[in-house]
């Protein structure tokens, strides 16, 4: 096989590897991470009509994690949530990247519930080598393709 396309492949698989590898991996960590903390947090109480469970965050170079799940079948009342704050899906589950403040969950409805609640902290640390990895990854297999090609093409090659 030619040089140039075995570089080419090379450089390929090594980008490849980068962001289908090792990319997922530390994203799947720090899910996992996340995850375990929740759980680890997780706690319950009950609501009387018109009462809250507060939720103070400080988020300095954190995300905060905050998730709740009642035993009813209708969302409850949410007050204080900021602005730059996501939710997840259709689950109470939100993510807030920056700010401090009180977040509240309150029961608007006439009968009890049961809330259960988690907080937990993540210092996002591995974001400069996960955008590093898919930074370098793309261009990697961009080259490694053009370069394998070329190889191929080559009718001179050793």
């Amino acid at each position: 096989m030619r040089k140039l396309a075995v570089l080419g492949l090379a450089i390929l698989v090594i980008g490849a590897v980068l962001v289908f590898g090792v990319y997922p991996y530390i994203v799947n960590q720090a899910t996992e991470e996340i995850l375990t903390g929740l759980k680890a947090n997780m706690t319950s109480a009950s609501l009387m009509p018109g009462e809250n469970i507060s939720f103070h965050y400080v988020s300095l170079g954190k995300n905060v994690y905050i998730f709740y799940y009642n035993s009813s079948q209708f969302p409850l009342l949410v007050e204080g949530v900021p602005v730059n704050a996501s939710t997840q899906g259709h689950s109470a589950y939100y993510v807030i990247s920056s700010g401090q403040g009180t977040f509240q969950v309150v029961n608007n409805y006439s009968q009890p519930v049961t809330v259960y609640y988690s907080q937990y902290s993540y210092y996002p640390g591995d974001g400069t080598l996960i955008g590093a990895l898919i930074i370098a990854g793309i261009p990697m297999m961009v080259v490694g393709v053009v370069l394998a090609v070329l190889g191929f093409l080559n009718k001179r090659g050793s």
